[in-house]
């Protein structure tokens, strides 16, 4: 929450079940609903992801958005490392964007699950 802040996005934690994200960021006419997900094993490959935060991602999905909102999943291990992933109706990708505001498609090259 606090990284998309400095990156100059407009953000509000979200304190309620009904919608099942940490918080809200808005940029350049772009909804974000976020969910945070610590994890206890480093093993941020789509498979893994899908696996161990299956609940979370059902519920993002479960979501009724528009058009220009989109659904992300950060998910912190146990090295304090972040990794974001953008989850679609019908597949999960790896963010674009890591935390620090770097391209990770450069580095990790597109994948899909």
């Amino acid at each position: 929450m606090h990284h998309d802040e400095r990156l100059g996005h407009l953000v509000s934690g979200v304190n309620t079940a009904r919608i099942p994200c940490d918080f809200m960021a808005i940029h350049e006419g772009q909804l974000t609903l976020a969910r945070v997900k610590r994890i206890r094993y480093a093993r941020y490959g789509l498979p893994d992801i899908a696996a161990s935060c299956r609940r979370e991602i059902l519920e993002l999905r479960g979501t009724p958005v528009s058009e220009n909102t989109s659904r992300e999943l950060w998910v912190r291990g146990p090295g304090r490392h972040w990794h974001g992933y953008v989850i679609s109706p019908d597949r999960i990708e790896v963010s674009d964007w890591d935390v620090f505001g770097v391209r990770a498609s450069r580095i990790l090259g597109r994948q899909m699950f």
